[in-house]
């Protein structure tokens, strides 16, 4: 965990993952290394992957907000994503 940090502080975000996927697959139930992987792997562009390990760290720490928070956030932004990559429709901009 404590390398994943350093290599986080230092913008290395893929060696950050790497080394917080390793924290996880040795403590499972460790909701801290699970959330510092998610953003890591949504720092690296990895969304689902970083979705899929805020989601197992919510479900060992359903009242954790930091963790809700970063899902929630990424969940709106790729949503926005989502919404304005649709056809233009001949209607207006922005409408669905």
């Amino acid at each position: 965990m404590e390398f994943g940090v350093k290599m986080a502080l230092q913008g290395s975000w893929h060696e950050a993952a790497f080394r917080f996927r390793k924290a996880a697959e040795a403590d499972p139930e460790n909701p801290r290394a699970l959330n510092n992987l998610g953003v890591a792997l949504e720092t690296a562009g990895e969304f689902e992957q970083a979705l899929e390990s805020y989601a197992r760290a919510l479900a060992l720490e359903p009242g954790d907000s930091r963790v809700k928070e970063n899902k929630d956030r990424l969940e709106a932004y790729l949503a926005s994503r989502t919404y304005r990559a649709k056809p233009d429709t001949g209607g207006e901009a922005g409408t669905p």
